[in-house]
């Protein structure tokens, strides 16, 4: 509730994502609904995953192994990714608007573009089709949000 207060609001949706399980909560003139709070076992955890994944697709990037470089995979995501407040809209952007450069510690740099966004996109769209090969990881939830507005 007091994520929501920050942004000046009373009511809305709280999405409380960490690492294994996220939770969205709606919220009513400051009074979380019990009701509506829908848990969604797709959390950061997997967005790392998607992450490492995306990042895999790039024939000419540096190749991330998800158990050994898995420390640094999280701080690319934390410091990199974001939500888009639009996908779609972000998709059609001009590369050179969306694509950052990332030192990596060994000295070599790793160019990260749409997979900025790409990655978190999977927590609100879990059946989104990134071009990955997810077979049992595919989450068939729908997404958290608009549970909780049909709940409330």
């Amino acid at each position: 509730v007091l994520s929501l207060y920050s942004t000046g609001r009373t009511t809305g949706v709280v999405l409380d994502s960490g690492e294994g399980v996220t939770h969205s909560v709606p919220v009513y003139e400051g009074f979380s609904l019990p009701n509506g709070i829908h848990r969604m076992n797709m959390a950061g955890e997997d967005v790392t995953d998607v992450f490492h994944k995306l990042l895999g697709l790039q024939a000419s990037q540096h190749h991330f192994e998800r158990d050994k470089d898995a420390a640094l995979l999280n701080e690319l995501k934390q410091e990199l990714c974001y939500v888009a407040p639009d996908y779609d809209e972000e998709m059609t952007l001009d590369a050179f608007r969306i694509e950052t450069t990332y030192e990596l510690p060994d000295g070599q740099s790793v160019q990260i573009g749409k997979e900025r966004f790409q990655a978190t996109e999977t927590l609100f769209n879990p059946n989104i089709n990134l071009g990955l090969d997810m077979g049992s990881e595919r989450r068939t939830t729908p997404p958290s949000c608009c549970v909780c507005c049909c709940r409330c």
